[in-house]
């Protein structure tokens, strides 16, 4: 009786494993392709006009030209009932480069000990440098 069971058993396993039935192909990778082809697809009309244009070389900033638009915004009243008479925004926002006044801050390091006993009695660290405010 145990060799049937066995044999019965064994015959299962094998009409399990017989049961599933195999694909070469796996579905993801199907899908896979299919988005990588519709990518390429879609990007063919791009890279053939990139192709066909010239080359563009912007020779300075100032040939950039900016459009600006301004949009109307409508509050449902009229603002210069509440703004004094002669009232500008903009009143002293020029800004030119000129006028900033650049202040570099030199921090004081203290490294704990004094650094003229290590260095030579006529050390100059900016000595053979071309600027003369150094020397």
């Amino acid at each position: 009786m145990k060799k049937v069971i066995v044999l019965s058993g064994i015959g299962v396993m094998a009409l399990v494993l017989l049961s599933f039935a195999g694909k070469n192909v796996c579905e993801n990778s199907k899908r896979h392709h299919k988005a990588k082809t519709a990518m390429i697809e879609l990007q063919q009309p791009f890279l053939q006009s990139i192709n066909t244009v010239e080359e563009i070389k912007i020779t300075s900033y100032d040939d950039i030209v900016f459009i600006e638009t301004e949009e109307k915004i409508d509050l449902g009243f009229d603002t210069k009932t509440y703004l004094p008479k002669g009232f500008n925004a903009y009143k002293g926002m020029d800004l030119e480069l000129n006028q900033i006044d650049f202040v570099e801050v030199e921090e004081e390091i203290d490294l704990g000990f004094d650094t003229a006993e290590y260095l030579p009695a006529d050390f100059n660290a900016y000595k053979g440098m071309d600027d003369d405010k150094f020397l």
